[in-house]
C-alpha cells in the first residue's frame, strides 16, 4: 500500500467533519494549502538541480574512453586506462636470440683520440716506475660528442692578374655559392632548416641554441632567409616529388585548419605508404589536378571537384 502524499492528507483533513465544523479551521486549512504549493515548488526545483548536477558530473567525467571526444581534449585528471598485459612466462629484458643494441668498442683504427695513462709508483712497494715501458695495455672507450666549435670562416680570394701580352687585367671567378662579400655557408643553412622544420623549434629557441653552442647570433630575418635558401636548393627535387605524388594510382587526401600570419589557411595532404605531399591552400581547393582514385572523408569539395 502506497503512502499518501501531503496533498492527499490535506484533502482528508478537509473532509473530516470535526475539522470542517471548527471555528478556527479556515486559516489553518489555508496555511496547509500554501505549504503544499510551496513544497511542490521546492520538489520541482530539487529535481531540476539533481538533473543539472548529473549533467555536470557527466561532462566532468567525459573523456576519450567513454565518448567520442578525441584524446587531445582529455584533461590532466584523466589517465588513459591501458589494457593489462597477460604474462607469457618470460623473464624481463631481452629474450634469447635477440641481437641487442649494446654499445661495443670500435677497432683501434677507428679511434679518433687516444689518452695514455701511465702509473708512477708500484702498487706494492711504492717504488718509481719507468715511463714508456708497459707489459700490456687495458683499453676502455668513451663515445661522446666533440666540443661545439665556433663557426669556421673561409675566405675566398679571387686574384686579378694582368695579361703580359695586352696588359688587360682578368679576375678569377668565385664559386657559384659564394655570392656576397660576407655570408653564411650551406652547412649552417642546412642545420637551421633542419632544426626549424624537422625538429619544429621556434625561431627564438633555435637562435638561442646556435648562440650557446656555436657562438653565432642569428636574427629572425636571417633564419628566414637561410630556410628560403635551402628551399630554393631543393626546388627541383620537390617538383619531382610532387609529380610522383600526383601520379599515384590510389592516394589518401585530407585537410586541416592552420593559423598562418594571423589568418586561417588549410594544410592539404596527398599521400600513400611511400609518398607524402603537403601544400597550403583554401579549404575547398582540393587536388583538382589529381586523376587517380582518392580516399577521403567525404568532404563536399571532393565530390564537386572538376579534374
Amino acid at each position: 500500500m502506497s503512502v499518501p502524499s501531503l496533498a492527499q492528507r490535506v484533502a482528508q483533513v478537509r473532509a473530516d467533519p470535526a475539522v470542517a465544523g471548527g471555528s478556527g479551521a479556515g486559516p489553518l486549512l489555508e496555511l496547509l494549502d500554501a505549504l503544499v504549493v510551496q513544497l511542490g515548488q521546492v520538489q520541482d526545483e530539487n529535481a531540476r538541480l539533481r538533473e543539472q548536477n548529473r549533467e555536470l558530473r557527466r561532462q566532468r567525467d567525459r573523456h576519450s574512453g567513454n565518448s567520442g571526444q578525441p584524446p587531445s581534449q582529455d584533461g590532466p585528471r584523466h589517465r588513459p586506462r591501458r589494457p593489462r598485459r597477460r604474462s607469457q612466462g618470460r623473464a624481463r629484458g631481452g629474450q634469447p636470440g635477440h641481437p641487442g643494441r649494446t654499445l661495443r668498442a670500435v677497432p683501434a683504427a677507428l679511434v679518433d683520440q687516444v689518452a695514455e695513462h701511465w702509473p708512477t709508483h708500484c702498487n706494492r712497494c711504492r717504488a718509481g716506475l719507468p715511463y714508456g715501458s708497459s707489459v700490456r695495455t687495458v683499453r676502455r672507450q668513451v663515445h661522446d660528442l666533440p666540443a661545439p666549435a665556433p663557426l669556421r670562416v673561409t675566405e675566398h680570394r679571387a686574384h686579378v692578374v694582368a695579361c703580359p701580352a695586352c696588359g688587360r687585367q682578368s679576375r678569377a671567378a668565385f664559386p657559384a655559392p659564394v655570392a656576397g662579400p660576407v655570408q653564411y655557408g650551406p652547412r649552417l643553412a642546412a642545420l637551421v632548416a633542419y632544426l626549424r622544420y624537422a625538429q619544429h623549434l621556434p625561431v627564438a629557441r633555435l637562435a638561442r641554441l646556435l648562440r650557446e653552442l656555436h657562438g653565432v647570433t642569428l636574427s629572425t630575418g636571417t633564419v628566414e632567409n637561410l630556410c628560403r635558401r635551402v628551399a630554393r636548393h631543393h626546388r627541383a627535387r620537390l617538383a619531382r616529388l610532387r609529380r610522383r605524388a600526383l601520379a599515384l594510382p590510389v592516394a589518401c587526401m585530407d585537410e586541416t585548419g592552420l593559423r598562418l600570419a594571423g589568418g586561417t589557411t588549410w594544410l592539404h595532404v596527398l599521400c600513400d605508404d611511400n609518398v607524402t605531399w603537403y601544400r597550403l591552400a583554401g579549404r575547398g581547393e582540393v587536388w583538382t589536378e589529381y586523376a587517380g582514385v582518392a580516399v577521403h572523408d567525404r568532404f563536399a569539395a571532393y565530390w564537386t571537384r572538376q579534374p
